[in-house]
């Protein structure tokens, strides 16, 4: 009877080696639990895992191959503050939709994180394609591959080892440090409560920073390799500014503790096009911001800013144009739950105004 138990635990050993299994969430419970999943059984590495229902991880994960997708009302969530998911396959496909809040995430799988989808994690390394279209949650986050925010990305630190960071949304942290190279969007917002790092200073690195949209700096910048931006994009420096790299393009740069003379940098060692403008757009803007004044945020469609009219752009948070009005009140009523951008605009088609507007219920 011993030798026929072992024999019937070896069979199940390789078939689950062998074949991939479909299994669909069938009620709450724990991930180890049978009853958990049809067919009955406990998902491993190789099976396609789909989540409608709130599972409790009760053991770490680990796969080599298959595909997790966690569905809308479905979440993932730990027993307690050690669960991982690591994923060791670059064909795996990690979808969600639901809500993921595990200590860490180890992924070489194409991840998506898709309208109405939560991830929270300790740590979060991703070494493939990783799209985010809701909200991100993570303490560390290294991305060393292809990483677009076309939402939100909260974290306290960010490393961009490898690859490309593309931001089209909001991005909020404490440190951030580039290694490699980060894009932020016209409609981009990034906000660094600490420092920002662009490049370390190693030999033979390429860290390049492209701002496009708007970098606010609570701490220090450093910029030890090459910065670019266009005429809509703009840094917002709170402490000190130290350039050793180039700084290209005809970007705003606003160092809010200046010295007293050209370039308003505290130490600059490298070169700066001359086309850079030194709080130009901060001080047209911050003129504005006495008489534009955004109520209600968030809103169920009517949004207000001041008696003046003015010239007024809506976008999408992929950044379709979706309003182009002069007025004093715009309407997104008829527009889907979710963020948007108001932009004002001087009549010359110059940027002066951006504020994030939230259109709720």
């Amino acid at each position: 009877m011993i030798k026929l138990n072992s024999l019937l635990f070896v069979c199940i050993l390789l078939t689950s080696s062998v074949y991939s299994i479909n299994y669909t969430s069938q009620t709450d419970g724990n991930w180890t639990s049978p009853s958990t999943w049809t067919p009955l059984g406990v998902p491993v590495s190789g099976d396609s895992i789909v989540i409608n229902h709130h599972i409790i991880l009760d053991v770490s994960f680990i796969s080599t191959s298959g595909s997790l997708t966690i569905n809308t009302g479905g979440s993932l969530i730990q027993d307690t503050l050690n669960r991982f998911v690591s994923i060791d396959n670059t064909s795996f496909l990690f979808t969600n939709y639901g809500i993921i809040d595990v200590d860490s995430i180890f992924s070489r799988s194409i991840m998506l994180n898709d309208v109405g989808g939560r991830i929270i994690a300790n740590r979060c390394l991703t070494n493939n394609s990783f799209v985010n279209n809701s909200e991100l949650e993570f303490y560390h986050f290294e991305s060393r591959a292809t990483f677009l925010n076309n939402d939100m990305l909260a974290f306290n630190q960010l490393l961009v080892s490898n690859g490309h960071f593309v931001n089209k949304g909001v991005v909020n942290g404490e440190l951030v440090t580039n290694k490699a190279l980060i894009s932020n969007d016209t409609l981009g917002v990034v906000s660094i409560s600490d420092n920002l790092y662009n490049g370390v200073g190693d030999i033979g690195e390429w860290a390049t920073f492209i701002n496009h949209g708007l970098v606010e700096i609570g701490g220090s910048f450093y910029n030890f390799i090459s910065v670019y931006g266009l005429s809509t994009g703009q840094f917002i420096i709170q402490d000190s500014s130290v350039n050793y790299g180039e700084m290209r393009g005809s970007f705003d740069f606003c160092d809010l503790t200046p010295p007293s003379t050209y370039p308003y940098i505290d130490w600059n060692f490298g070169p700066i096009d001359t086309t850079i403008t030194f709080c130009g757009l901060t001080t047209v803007a911050e003129l504005d911001k006495q008489i534009v004044t955004i109520y209600p945020n968030p809103t169920t469609g009517i949004v207000n800013f001041g008696s003046q009219k003015q010239f007024v752009e809506v976008y999408s948070i992929d950044g379709k144009l979706l309003i182009q009005d002069f007025t004093n009140q715009i309407n997104i009523g008829n527009y889907t739950n979710g963020m948007y951008f108001l932009v004002i605009k001087d009549k010359e088609g110059n940027q002066l105004f951006r504020e994030k507007v939230v259109k709720q219920y």
